[in-house]
């Protein structure tokens, strides 16, 4: 009870949203994995931090101005909830007055959600009509926070499964409003912001579902862009509506360690992998691409290691894994494993992972043996 009421303290008294969210997420899967219930002491912890969390909520959600920031707080609102969840199935006894702070909250997130609310609404339907798409469409030309209006192509983006219950004359609603927009985007294309930019990038994706001649025209000028994460999605919407590729974008990306594993799998996908350069068509490279890629994700390093190196390569149950050693100075790494030799590796069925593991823990008196021992202690 004291460890976890330690945990709680912690994650109140930091004002890290995103933080908190990542240490409440870890905190709760723990709890989902966990082969005993919590003890009543833990139930009573959870139930202290749950509600004084969410009065905290409701206080500072009408006070943020900045929606990058609110959606920061619906991030935690959620895993909140998910934590509550958890109380409830070992605990059904909430009261009344702790039942109207969870009903308020929930309230509050709904209406400052304005377009994510319209769109799950949209796909609850069985058929989502023109009048439909033009309402939220009308809901983001009512938005100036460029970061909240690249929520119509997350959402989109999100209700992809169910694309076709939209009809024709509602996705050509959609495509030409979209079509508009990317034009917006290329007219500012040398002093675009990060907001703008990381809605291009998810715009640039959800193009493939609504692909139309102007739509494809941006497209092409789109790939002009030095963003390779936008390009990546432009030419996967690209192949998607039938267009070829200039052989000129492709050598560009397959130097990005980033996204050059990916934009050769899907090139693969389509057929027409002769188009990457074969210098960096090689396992090693696109092994070590996909590692680079993983460590990017916010759960991992956020970000591209300072530096990797290839340590060797072992088979694992009749798989070739390629085992590298990496060292970054990324926040999310504790002090003693920053800027120190750490270990990752790729195998070709997409089996890419680091826990972080410091190198110097698993060095013997050789690389191939210390590679046998990595493999044998992390691999398996």
């Amino acid at each position: 009870m004291l460890e976890i009421q330690s945990i709680f303290d912690e994650i109140k008294a930091n004002d890290k949203y995103d933080e908190k969210t990542q240490v409440l997420t870890f905190l709760l899967h723990t709890f989902g994995t966990a082969k005993k219930p919590p003890t009543k002491d833990d139930l009573v912890a959870i139930e202290g931090f749950i509600f004084k969390e969410m009065e905290k909520l409701i206080a500072l959600i009408p006070k943020t101005e900045e929606y990058r920031m609110k959606d920061s707080l619906f991030a935690y609102e959620d895993i909140i909830l998910g934590l509550l969840t958890l109380l409830v199935e070992n605990k059904s006894d909430v009261s009344e007055e702790n039942f109207e702070i969870v009903k308020t909250l929930v309230n509050l997130v709904a209406e400052a959600q304005i377009l994510e609310t319209a769109i799950d609404q949209a796909f609850e339907l069985e058929k989502i009509d023109k009048i439909v798409i033009t309402k939220i469409i009308d809901i983001v030309g009512s938005i100036t926070d460029e970061y909240q209006r690249g929520k119509l192509y997350h959402g989109l983006l999100y209700h992809k499964e169910s694309i076709d219950k939209v009809t024709d004359e509602a996705k050509s609603e959609i495509a030409e409003y979209i079509g508009t927009e990317l034009e917006r985007y290329l007219k500012k294309k040398d002093s675009l912001t990060e907001d703008e930019i990381n809605s291009l990038e998810v715009a640039a994706d959800v193009c493939q579902f609504f692909i139309t001649a102007k739509i494809v025209a941006s497209l092409k000028e789109i790939l002009k862009l030095k963003y390779n994460n936008i390009r990546y999605y432009t030419i996967s919407s690209l192949l998607e509506g039938d267009e070829e590729i200039e052989a000129g974008f492709i050598a560009e990306i397959a130097k990005d360690l980033v996204y050059a594993e990916l934009t050769y799998s899907l090139l693969k996908r389509y057929g027409i992998e002769e188009l990457f350069p074969k210098e960096f068509a090689t396992p090693e490279y696109l092994a070590k691409s996909d590692m680079v890629h993983w460590l990017t994700y916010p759960t991992e390093l956020g970000k591209e290691p300072d530096a990797i190196e290839l340590l060797g390569s072992e088979k694992v149950k009749g798989e070739l894994y390629y085992i590298f050693k990496y060292m970054s100075d990324s926040g999310t790494l504790d002090d003693e494993s920053k800027n120190t030799w750490l270990i990752g590796w790729s195998s070709n069925d997409g089996g890419t992972f680091s826990n972080f593991d410091k190198l110097s823990l698993y060095e013997q008196k050789n690389l191939q043996k210390t590679l046998k021992y990595i493999k044998k202690k992390l691999i398996g």
